[in-house]
């Protein structure tokens, strides 16, 4: 497989972000593989841990789905990319999650979180100042 991954996001990773695969071996199948990183503290959790998903995106061929999806998110184009319909099959729900691990970077806990749940336990802990996007593309970029 060579995938060509493509990013929607945020500049930095650290603020969510998701990458792409649009390889036309799984497309022409109406599937895309994606990598989801979901920071912890949109769900109020601490600054310093992150969900990271491997996602398959289902429904490509299915017009009247992706439509659907399309619309849900407020794109009207007559003629959208792939890029668009995967992402809007993806805020739309039509996925399946193969894979997710809690990312923490840094050993502790960030220091300002004051939140009445508890931090997640992490599956990996990264130094304090380790790239999320390099530590993405070495563990979960299939090419």
């Amino acid at each position: 497989m060579s995938a060509k991954w493509k990013y929607i996001g945020d500049r930095d990773l650290q603020c969510g972000g998701v990458f792409i695969s649009v390889d036309a071996n799984d497309t022409q199948y109406g599937y895309a593989s994606a990598i989801r990183v979901i920071p912890a503290s949109d769900a109020g959790l601490p600054d310093n841990q992150f969900w990271v998903e491997w996602v398959t995106v289902n429904g490509l061929d299915d017009n009247k789905r992706v439509t659907t999806a399309l619309e849900s998110c407020g794109w009207t184009s007559d003629n959208p990319g792939m890029m668009e319909k995967i992402d809007a099959l993806m805020c739309y729900g039509y996925y399946d999650v193969n894979h997710s691990e809690v990312i923490q970077l840094g050993a502790e806990v960030d220091p300002f979180y004051s939140g009445r749940d508890e931090p997640l336990k992490p599956t990996i802990i990264l130094r304090t100042n380790a790239s999320l996007r390099n530590w993405v593309k070495r563990n979960y970029w299939k090419d």
